[in-house]
């Protein structure tokens, strides 16, 4: 799914909360405590350029906070399946995280708010 699709599928006015997807714990990556086998899974991320593990640095911007901008090329988003929650319509995105002590999956809620980059 490339950036434009993806700005197209994020709904503008939802809540902010979700009893299904619980999204509202999501603003930043985190632990995805098994939404990957609950949520509609829409597609992987397809970016313009993959810049493998490299990481999008804006500034001193903490790229796991939720203000942080979702650079589509860069990693942790160029590994990431785009989901959407059922209930809500939320866009969650969703990757395997491999480092440390064991494979984990990471989600990120993508709303509105949240600043998009190819």
């Amino acid at each position: 799914m490339n950036i434009d699709r993806l700005r197209e599928i994020i709904p503008l006015n939802e809540p902010d909360y979700c009893e299904e997807c619980h999204k509202e714990n999501l603003r930043g990556w985190t632990n995805s405590n098994r939404l990957e086998t609950k949520l509609l899974k829409l597609g992987k991320i397809e970016s313009l350029k993959n810049k493998g593990y490299e990481a999008y640095k804006k500034g001193e911007e903490n790229r796991f906070s939720s203000e942080a901008t979702a650079a589509l090329s860069y990693y942790p988003y160029n590994g990431s399946s785009v989901y959407q929650c059922i209930s809500c319509k939320g866009v969650i995105l969703i990757y395997l995280e491999t480092g440390g002590h064991a494979a984990r999956y990471q989600a990120r809620w993508i709303s509105s708010r949240v600043s998009l980059k190819p």
